[in-house]
């Protein structure tokens, strides 16, 4: 199975521009792009830890089994698993297909499973409304971002 996984951003027609960038530029063309990916680690992390999703409950046999009604907290190992990676001219924020829980199940199975529903489970969204969000803070704070790394490797 493969990674779950958002694509934040492509830079396949881009990747030209980028790859003749004088070095000051690409400096800052390279902090920018791993400052997104890690604030859009945080931000899915963040929906998990503040259950801001609306996300429907968990369901009253759920609860009983796990003891609470934190979706995608059974233990701490779905959050800590959620992790950044570029690849080429991609950026991307998952879980992998090789992280498990001690059970045997894929934690990239939990989170397909939730993000789309199955026939036992209502979707949860988690990773498109993550997406949204980092655009959302892309949109709002990119350009004030680049002024400040232009003016850093400029010196």
């Amino acid at each position: 199975m493969a990674n779950i996984s958002v694509k934040l951003f492509g830079f396949n027609a881009a990747a030209k521009m980028v790859a003749s960038l004088n070095p000051m530029m690409l400096g800052a063309s390279n902090e920018l792009i791993n400052t997104t990916l890690v604030t859009a680690e945080s931000i899915v992390v963040h929906h998990i830890d503040m259950q801001d999703l609306a996300w429907t409950p968990l369901s009253f046999f759920t609860v009983n089994k796990k003891g609470n009604s934190t979706i995608l907290v059974d233990t701490s190992l779905y959050i800590q698993s959620i992790r950044n990676w570029r690849n080429a001219n991609f950026g991307y924020v998952g879980v992998g297909s090789s992280d498990v829980y001690p059970d045997g199940t894929k934690l990239s199975t939990v989170a397909i499973d939730n993000e789309y529903g199955t026939q036992n489970i209502p979707a949860r969204p988690l990773w498109q409304p993550s997406a949204k969000d980092v655009g959302a803070w892309r949109a709002g704070m990119a350009e004030a971002y680049i002024k400040q790394l232009l003016k850093k490797h400029s010196k």
